[in-house]
């Protein structure tokens, strides 16, 4: 769906737009709208996954079925984040802003850099 002001505001202004979610519909329609990069967290995750649960189902079938707790979380968030990202890329060297995906890490360990420097390599792996 066309959002003139969306597109009025990335077109016309030095504003840069990021969608804030990762579910397949809404970032295409961010995408249409210019969107140039996109941020989520574990909620708007779980939201991702129960919106389009038949475009996910055959992704989630890659991860290792024993996980559980933050590691399954963990896992979940990388997985959507990295989907995300991907669709991101094309916009990547059109500025300092574009093509990226942030993604909020555990927030059960804020403040604990080399926790959250290890987490964020371990999502650039999936």
């Amino acid at each position: 769906m066309e959002n003139k002001y969306l597109k009025w505001l990335s077109g016309k202004t030095q504003s840069i737009y990021w969608h804030d979610g990762a579910q397949t519909r809404g970032l295409e329609e961010a995408i249409q709208n210019g969107a140039v990069g996109a941020t989520t967290n574990p909620f708007l995750i779980g939201a991702a996954l129960q919106e389009d649960f038949t475009y996910w189902e055959p992704l989630l079938q890659t991860l290792p079925q024993d996980l559980h707790g933050d590691e399954l979380a963990e896992a979940l968030i990388g997985l959507v984040t990295t989907v995300v990202a991907k669709r991101m890329e094309v916009f990547r060297g059109q500025g300092k802003f574009h093509g990226f995906c942030c993604a909020q890490t555990n927030p059960c360990q804020p403040g604990h850099t080399e926790y959250i420097i290890e987490e964020a390599k371990r999502y650039a792996a999936y």
